[in-house]
């Protein structure tokens, strides 16, 4: 996947001190991809709703960390909340990924609708259309 996600942050053109958000975020495949690709980043945060992905994502989080620190590796710092993107405050994000294809188009509605409260110049990458 790392490979094949890049591109699409490049597009974005990640700056230092940006903050990314993956809604949906799953096991945090995209997370680790953006925190190791584009180090310079503050922060790349998850949000999950499922408690057992949740958990694993901070699972492979802690690999990340052990990874990055033996191997002296540098990366942005990533953070996994648990909570649903329609209520949790994400609008720190400068960068927001959502895969959403496996979303309903009530929810994709709903975090759209959201989308207004997003800093001016935020950028959003989704691989299901935005209405």
């Amino acid at each position: 996947m790392f490979q094949h996600f890049i591109p699409a942050l490049e597009y974005a053109k990640p700056k230092t001190g940006e903050v990314f958000w993956d809604l949906g975020c799953g096991g945090g495949r995209p997370l680790i991809t953006a925190s190791l690709a584009f180090p310079e980043l503050a922060a790349c945060k998850g949000l999950e709703l499922l408690e057992q992905l949740c958990n694993l994502a901070k699972e492979i989080v802690g690999r990340l960390d052990a990874t990055c620190a033996q191997r002296d590796l540098a990366y942005a710092p990533v953070e996994i909340h648990q909570g649903d993107m329609l209520v949790h405050d994400w609008f720190d994000a400068d960068i927001i990924y959502l895969s959403a294809v496996c979303f309903s188009d009530e929810l994709v509605a709903g975090v759209a609708d959201l989308f207004t409260k997003v800093k001016k110049g935020s950028r959003i990458i989704s691989l299901k259309a935005i209405p």
